[in-house]
């Protein structure tokens, strides 16, 4: 008789990711988090002026956009980045741009002193993508080379420079074997 149940089942054990990799996973998720949460950040900071206002718009919100866009493109290969970072910083503009309409709808949102009206939002839209596109696709090229100037010395470091020479040639002795 057939059996169909193993006699000793064997244990598979999952990894789960944690709360923020799995979140940073996702390139919808991270970019609408990252354009609502600049949004919200930026509202608060027309709010109280001053000083404030230039920091958190020159050094807090481009930390805060380029360590989201880092996070995301981490758990991919730098390959993959010609397509991620494009669709991330598209992604978070639009999200960013929706966000300054809905804040403009309520009557919330400023242009300097100025409370912004809907007629200004289509040119708001393209000052948002146009600086993010510069300020995000400039860090992720200047990333990539980093990655790929750590990534060669560690191999340097290991004595694996030929990687790829070493599993051809591993391949054409296996190859060799079994044909004999």
């Amino acid at each position: 008789m057939l059996r169909f149940f193993p006699r000793h089942p064997i244990e598979w054990s999952v990894h789960e990711p944690a709360v923020l990799q799995r979140l940073s996973l996702s390139l919808p998720l991270v970019a609408i988090t990252a354009g609502v949460a600049i949004q919200l950040f930026e509202l608060v900071l027309a709010h109280v002026g001053g000083w404030w206002a230039v920091v958190g718009r020159f050094v807090i919100v481009p930390i805060v956009l380029l360590g989201l866009a880092t996070g995301h493109l981490g758990n991919f290969t730098v390959k993959s980045w010609l397509w991620r970072a494009p669709a991330f910083t598209v992604a978070e503009a639009a999200t960013e741009a929706l966000t300054v309409a809905m804040l403009t709808l309520l009557g919330a949102e400023r242009t300097g002193t100025q409370q912004t009206e809907l007629r200004e939002w289509p040119g708001l839209a393209a000052d948002i993508l146009t600086s993010r596109l510069m300020l995000v696709l400039s860090f992720t090229l200047i990333l990539a080379g980093v990655v790929q100037l750590v990534r060669r010395e560690l191999l340097k470091r290991e004595h694996r420079s030929a990687t790829a020479e070493k599993i051809h040639e591993e391949h054409q002795r296996q190859t060799h074997h079994a044909s004999q």
